[in-house]
C-alpha cells in the first residue's frame, strides 16, 4: 500500500495493491498527489502479508519525507562548528549562508564573542531565496595555546533569529617577524 500523511497530520491511502511476484521479481508502485499546503509530507508504502519465507522484515516499510518550500526565508548555516585545528600562524575559513525560503533573508548582524583572535571582514548583504553567501572568517593568533569564541548570526528567520558558531584553533607556535624596521627597503629582522 501506499500512504500520504498531510502537514496537518490527515493521513489517506493512496494505493493499495494484491500481487504476487516471483523471486527477484520487482514491483513498482507509483502515486502522483498535489500539494495543497505549505508544510511537511510523507508517504510511506509498506508491504503487508509477506510470504512465510520472507523472514526479513526490515525492508517492507519506507517513507519518503517532502518539505515544501516556505514562504518566509528560511536560513541555514554551514559548518556548525569552525575548527581551524592546530595552526603555526594565521588561516582562513568559510562560513556558508544559506536561504532555504521564498522570502529575503536579512542578515541583520555578525558578532564574534571570545578570544579576540577570531575576525570576519565582511558584512552580509540581503539573500535573495535559494541563494547563499560566504563569509570569510580568520583566526590571527598572538599567543600560543588553544583559543575559542562565537559567531552569532542575527537574522530575520522568525523560527531561528540567531544561530550561534562556536570557532576554534590551537596555535602551535607565532612566527617570528621579518621586515623593514629602519626603512632603507632591506629585511632587518
Amino acid at each position: 500500500s501506499v500512504s500520504l500523511k498531510r502537514p496537518q497530520g490527515t493521513e489517506e491511502e493512496l494505493q493499495r495493491g494484491y500481487f504476487t511476484p516471483g523471486p527477484f521479481e520487482e514491483v513498482v508502485l507509483s502515486e502522483t498527489f498535489i500539494v495543497e499546503d505549505e508544510g511537511q509530507y510523507q508517504i510511506k508504502g509498506e508491504i503487508t502479508d509477506t510470504a512465510p519465507e520472507d523472514t526479513d522484515t526490515s525492508n517492507n516499510e519506507w517513507i519518503w519525507t517532502y518539505q515544501t518550500q516556505p514562504n518566509n526565508p528560511i536560513i541555514e548555516v554551514l559548518p556548525a562548528t569552525l575548527d581551524f585545528g592546530e595552526v603555526k600562524g594565521q588561516v582562513n575559513g568559510v562560513i556558508l549562508i544559506k536561504n532555504y525560503g521564498k522570502g529575503v533573508l536579512s542578515i541583520t548582524s555578525l558578532t564574534i564573542t571570545g578570544s579576540n583572535e577570531f575576525s570576519i571582514t565582511s558584512s552580509v548583504p540581503n539573500i535573495p531565496a535559494d541563494n547563499s553567501m560566504l563569509v570569510d572568517v580568520y583566526f590571527s593568533p598572538v599567543s600560543i595555546g588553544e583559543k575559542q569564541a562565537t559567531l552569532t548570526i542575527a537574522s530575520n528567520d522568525q523560527e531561528k533569529p540567531t544561530i550561534t558558531i562556536p570557532l576554534k584553533g590551537n596555535c602551535l607556535e607565532i612566527p617570528i617577524a621579518t621586515g623593514n624596521i629602519n626603512g632603507d627597503n632591506s629585511v632587518d629582522i
